[in-house]
């Protein structure tokens, strides 16, 4: 049975409910997501409500992502999570896909994507004062793929030290 529906939660925790309820609707609905985690859908109709006390606990969170992997915003409640702590989240490499590659040639991808990254920050800066919004979702994207450059080198040097 759920608690009392007038509850006023913290920002934080309205965009964690957000989160959930966004992870559910993304698992194909209450009905879907129901059948995936074995739970009530008034059980996830109250992890996703901003006036209840009830949090998805993590396995119905694990659960939920892992269906909806590759998704727009995956994985929704972690990175909710992430955020709200002060972190981001970056994809881990593919181990199996580094293996045995070249550290040289990661090292120049690493540089390069740095160049572009910088690149974009600046003309964001030069442009409108980064005003613009196609230019600063070029810099966003230049410097994702920048961190993913890092990601991948620092996998690649890790794997050496086994």
């Amino acid at each position: 049975m759920s608690g009392p529906r007038d509850l006023v939660l913290a920002p934080e925790y309205q965009g964690l409910k957000r989160a959930s309820a966004a992870l559910v609707r993304a698992a194909g609905g209450q009905e879907a997501a129901a059948a995936e985690v074995g739970k009530a859908r008034s059980r996830l109709s109250d992890y996703g409500s901003v006036n209840t006390a009830d949090f998805m606990p993590i396995d119905v969170v694990l659960g939920l992502e892992a269906v909806t992997h590759g998704l727009p915003g995956y994985p929704l409640v972690t990175a909710c999570l992430a955020r709200a702590s002060g972190h981001v989240l970056v994809a881990l490499p593919d181990v199996g896909r580094i293996a045995g590659g070249d550290l040289t040639r990661a090292i120049a991808a690493h540089a390069e994507e740095a160049g572009q990254a910088t690149s974009a920050a600046l003309e964001t800066i030069a442009t409108l004062g980064g005003r613009g919004a196609g230019v600063r979702a070029r810099a966003v994207r230049e410097l994702t793929e920048s961190i993913e450059a890092s990601v991948r080198l620092r996998a690649l040097i890790q794997e050496g030290d086994g």
